[in-house]
This record gives C-alpha cells, sequence and structure tokens, in this order.
C-alpha cells in the first residue's frame, strides 16, 4: 500500500537516517511498505537539464505502476515539492505527519525543556501542514522551539538550492552566514542538505532523524557532513545493505 521515497539525498547524508527509517515503517504501517531509492529530478530541473528531469520522472512513474499505484511516504520537502509539480496524481505523505500518528520509537533524543531554533526548509515554505507536524513532535519530544524570524511561509534557502555553491562560492557563504547568525541557538531542520551545510561550517544543527532516533545524541549537531564521494558511498551502502537485509540480495 506504501512506497518510501526517500529521496536521494537522505541516505548519502548518513545511511542510518534511511535504514533506521525504513524499520520503523515496516514494523509500524499496515499493508506493506516497499522502497524505491532513487532522485525526484530536483538537481536536473536546478540546472536546466529538461533531458534529465523528464527522464527521472518517467523512471518514477513506470516504477510507481508497476507497484500498484501505492501511495508514497516522502521525507523531504523538495521531493514534495517536486512531486507537487511533476507528479500531482501520485498520493503522497509526509514522514513526519506518519510519526505523529504512528507514535515515536523507543530510543528518541528527549528535550526535556531545552531550547532549539528551527530551521525551516526552504521548500517547505509550501507545505504548512509539514512544518505544523514538525512542531508537533518537536513538542511531544519536550523541546521548546524558537521560531526564526524568517520562517514557515518565508522560509530561506540555506545556500545549497540551485546548486549555488558550485557557480557561486562567494554568494553561497554570504547566504549561510546569514542564515547561521539568525540564532545563537543550535538548529534543528528537517532537511539533510540545510543540516550538512550549516553543520559543516560550524553551527551545531540536528536533522529531525538525529533526534527521533537518539542517533549521535552528543555529537550529532556537529557531525561532519560527508564529501561528495562519500555521498556516493553512502548512497551505495544504502542500496547494498538494504536488499541484502530485506530481500536477500547482494547489489549487482
Amino acid at each position: 500500500k506504501y512506497l518510501f521515497f526517500p529521496g536521494c539525498q537522505l541516505g548519502a547524508s548518513d545511511p542510518g537516517y534511511v535504514m533506521n527509517t525504513y524499520r520503523y515503517l515496516i514494523e509500524r504501517m499496515k499493508d506493506g511498505v516497499g522502497l524505491y531509492l532513487g532522485c525526484c529530478g530536483a538537481p536536473a530541473d536546478w540546472s536546466g537539464r529538461v533531458d534529465v528531469l523528464e527522464k527521472s520522472i518517467r523512471a518514477f512513474r513506470e516504477n510507481w505502476k508497476q507497484q500498484g499505484n501505492p501511495e508514497i511516504i516522502l521525507a523531504c520537502p523538495t521531493c514534495h515539492k517536486m512531486f507537487a509539480k511533476h507528479l500531482s496524481d501520485v498520493p503522497v505523505k509526509s514522514l513526519w505527519d506518519i510519526f505523529n500518528e504512528q507514535g515515536l520509537p523507543d530510543g528518541y533524543v528527549r528535550g526535556n525543556g531545552a531550547e532549539i531554533a528551527l530551521y525551516d526548509p526552504c521548500s517547505s515554505r509550501y507545505l504548512p501542514g509539514v512544518q505544523k507536524s514538525v512542531r508537533e513532535l518537536l513538542a511531544k519530544m519536550g523541546y521548546i522551539v524558537e521560531e526564526l524570524r524568517m520562517n514557515r511561509r518565508y522560509a530561506q534557502c540555506c545556500s545549497y538550492g540551485g546548486l549555488i555553491s558550485t557557480v557561486n562560492p562567494k554568494l553561497a557563504k554570504a547566504i549561510r552566514d546569514q542564515r547561521v547568525s539568525a540564532s545563537a541557538k543550535d538548529y534543528v531542520t528537517y532537511c539533510p542538505n540545510c543540516r550538512d551545510d550549516f553543520a559543516g561550517n560550524g553551527k551545531p544543527t540536528w536533522h529531525l532523524l538525529d533526534i527521533i532516533f537518539g542517533v549521535g545524541s552528543t555529537s550529532g549537531p556537529l557531525k561532519t557532513p560527508p564529501t561528495r564521494s562519500q555521498r556516493l558511498e553512502n548512497r551505495r551502502e544504502v542500496k547494498a545493505r538494504m536488499l541484502e537485509t530485506y530481500w536477500g540480495e547482494g547489489m549487482k
């Protein structure tokens, strides 16, 4: 009935994000949860590669139909935006809604009244329901959320979107410096690009899944982001380990 689509960056940032989430989903969700590892096409869209984007969309649609048109579980706000634009007939559900509906896993990092600043990813400005779910989860886990001045419908880009750093590193740094100066408190976000972008430049930043699964409770905010090569290896690791663990297959 369901197909988990983590997007291309979640597993690239940390294989545990995908593996822990999928294990949770198959334990909590009835009627079966499949897994689709791939890209929604956003980087191709950003770079004007319409041919690559269309190929990505076609591949997803063909696989989706082969699986019986399941409801797609999305963890990435950029994927949400791309699905709304290019795959509007495909039913989608937010991972954060599922955590609220099915309950948090044991072992999450309890806030006990700690204050954190919530950084809404830029793509989430189109997703008020997702933003609401994230805030509800943080409240349930015992965190007090500081709202940044530019949040919700005014959420700003961390400097990753549009591949800015590739073509104009100086501009990307200026954007990033401005974003991390919005609060002195540690950040939490629900986009792996935002987390890696900020943490890699000295701003303590959690991904929400770090807190939910209690992973790296001490090192999480400053966990060193992977290099481009490491991101590729992380994607390979996710695919190989998932195939072996759940389907008993070796990766070719």
